[in-house]
């Protein structure tokens, strides 16, 4: 595996109606919700190792520790940075923060785990 900690990213998301707290279900008011804001880390992490894998290999996110900070409405641009800061074997953990005009509005520690695609979903049928 070419995973090495210290592997960064940054992905920029833009709040769109679908992303907020009314539409998702989680809440009443129409700001980013907070089940939005754990796929913007996800996606952001998942994609910094994805050319680090070996072919046919995956990751997929076993924890997710977020705290959401500070309300973003629909429009605004979420930045999204990760570092990858520790291997344990097939376990891969981040350090996650977003932000919002320069603000920080949520962080998260995350960890996911490296699987070959095949035979995690032929696992998924037994």
């Amino acid at each position: 595996m070419g995973l090495e900690k210290g592997i960064i990213n940054r992905k920029e998301f833009t709040v769109l109606p679908e992303h907020t707290a009314s539409f998702i279900g989680s809440g009443d008011l129409e700001v980013l919700g907070t089940p939005a804001l754990a796929a913007f880390m996800e996606i952001t992490c998942k994609e910094s190792v994805a050319e680090h894998l070996p072919n046919g290999s995956t990751t997929v996110g076993t924890r997710l520790d977020l705290e959401h900070l500070k309300a973003s409405k629909i429009g605004s641009v979420i930045a999204c940075s990760c570092e990858l800061t520790e291997i344990s074997g097939r376990m891969i953990t981040f350090q996650v923060t977003c932000e919002d005009s320069g603000h920080t509005i949520g962080r998260a520690v995350h960890t996911r785990v490296v699987v070959d695609s095949s035979r995690f979903m032929a696992g998924l049928n037994k």
